[in-house]
């Protein structure tokens, strides 16, 4: 399956034009700026309109107005992942939203274990594991211990995710690949890194 991989476009997804094809378009959390409920609107029209064949998104820590919410009557090929997972063509794709231990932020963790039982393909999250693709220089590695073990545990074959605009890249460890697609770079006023192409 061809995958295309985007997040952090941080209300400048308009912009982005001529996107090479893929069978999943995948956004990785923080669509929007500030959350509100019309820039959630206005992406998720935008999101449904691209001629895709599965489309996924989840939320991140901008995404107030997804937070702890469900997305009704999307299209049969879109999907909005809130700690859940969907099978396209034979793969399992999980979505998980933003969530920080050290923050004592501990329901998503709870959530994560409860379907972590399942076999999965293809994680997407917006915050990166500890320690991969996860360093700024003013944060330093600011992704999540406890989904680094957890990943290292359930071994999908792709981990893709964002947050950390530094982070930007693929990176092979341990027979998974990891995607940091983050659009947005270290400027907050452009898009600096085009959306990232894989297959698996």
């Amino acid at each position: 399956m061809k995958i295309l991989a985007m997040s952090d476009t941080h209300g400048m997804y308009r912009l982005l034009e001529n996107l090479p094809e893929a069978d999943l378009l995948i956004h990785a959390g923080d669509s929007s700026i500030f959350g509100d409920e019309d820039e959630i609107i206005d992406f998720v029209e935008w999101f449904i309109d691209l001629p895709y064949r599965h489309k996924v998104f989840i939320t991140g820590n901008h995404d107030f107005a997804l937070h702890r919410d469900k997305v009704s009557d999307l299209p049969t090929n879109c999907y909005f992942l809130n700690f859940s997972i969907v099978e396209l063509e034979g793969i399992n794709v999980c979505g998980i939203p933003f969530f920080l231990e050290r923050k004592n932020y501990v329901e998503g963790i709870d959530q994560f274990e409860a379907i972590g039982k399942s076999k999965i393909d293809l994680l997407v999250s917006h915050q990166p594991p500890y320690g991969i693709l996860d360093y700024s220089d003013y944060y330093g590695h600011y992704g999540s211990p406890y989904l680094l073990r957890k990943v290292r545990e359930l071994k999908p074959k792709c981990h893709i995710f964002g947050h950390m605009h530094e982070g930007y890249g693929k990176l092979g460890d341990g027979g998974i690949l990891f995607v940091n697609c983050s659009l947005m770079g270290d400027s907050l006023e452009r898009l600096s890194n085009p959306p990232i192409l894989l297959e698996i």
